[in-house]
């Protein structure tokens, strides 16, 4: 969030939790605590910030144990509220398309095997033989 989102979320803030203004008020350094909560939830975006807000407002059980905590909180359920949100991995293809994907195996029987490995060696014997009638 930008400075102006930050500005509509203590408007936000400020609505559900009133209490925390006035707190705010009584710092002497009410500006650099607003600033470190800014640096804290710039990178949290307004819509998650405010959502967020809105589950502490509605469950007291999620109230950090004080108000200097509050941002660190609203980052924490942001972060959980846009994790819940965003898809999962693409869906699986159909089982059909996977079955396409599998290689067709074919058995044969020992006596093509055999044939198969005995013309692969007559090739080798074929290939030796010839590079060593070249070479001599």
């Amino acid at each position: 969030m930008n400075r102006s989102e930050f500005a509509e979320f203590q408007k936000f803030l400020f609505v559900r939790f009133p209490e925390i203004e006035s707190w705010l008020g009584r710092l002497p350094q009410q500006a650099e605590t607003l600033d470190a909560w800014y640096d804290l939830l710039r990178h949290t975006d307004l819509q998650w910030a405010t959502e967020a807000l809105k589950r502490l407002h509605a469950d007291e059980n999620l109230m950090p144990r004080g108000w200097s905590y509050l941002p660190a909180t609203v980052q924490r359920i942001a972060a959980q509220i846009e994790s819940d949100r965003q898809p999962c991995s693409p869906p699986a293809p159909p089982l059909a398309e996977l079955r396409k994907q599998i290689p067709r195996w074919e058995c044969k029987s020992a006596a093509e095997r055999r044939r198969q490995i005995e013309a692969i060696w007559d090739r080798i014997n074929k290939t030796e033989a010839a590079e060593a009638a070249g070479g001599e």
